[in-house]
């Protein structure tokens, strides 16, 4: 059993709210046909919302995978994970805990700001 996390803003500019949703399904496809099929969720903000939104509507197609909501944000979600899925532009208090958590562990992160600022902006030449 291989298990992602996620961790986020709060609130989200509603602009934003269309692309990461896309790109979080797209990511957690992919890591559901790797082998993911644990999926753990603070219940703290917008970013949460999407995450459990996505995990839902792809149980839907892949029965096998298992969501579970937190009550209460902790780094604990951290300690049985094998990915952090992260929205933060500027990382600070819980979510700034959990990226040094992860870094620190050598649990993988996507970093989603990262991944869609190398999509939807072009390079420089």
């Amino acid at each position: 059993m291989k298990t992602a996390t996620f961790c986020g803003q709060r609130t989200m500019h509603h602009d934003d709210v269309l692309k990461v949703k896309t790109e979080l399904y797209l990511i957690l496809e992919k890591l559901v046909n790797v082998g993911v099929d644990r999926f753990l969720i603070d219940d703290n903000g917008n970013f949460d919302i999407l995450c459990a939104e996505a995990v839902i509507e792809l149980k839907r197609k892949y029965r096998q995978i298992e969501l579970q909501m937190f009550s209460r944000p902790s780094v604990d979600t951290l300690k049985n994970a094998d990915i952090l899925i992260k929205y933060i532009k500027a990382p600070r208090g819980l979510i700034l805990e959990k990226t040094n958590y992860a870094k620190e562990n050598n649990i993988s992160i996507f970093d989603l700001p990262e991944i869609l600022r190398k999509k939807y902006i072009p390079a420089q030449p």
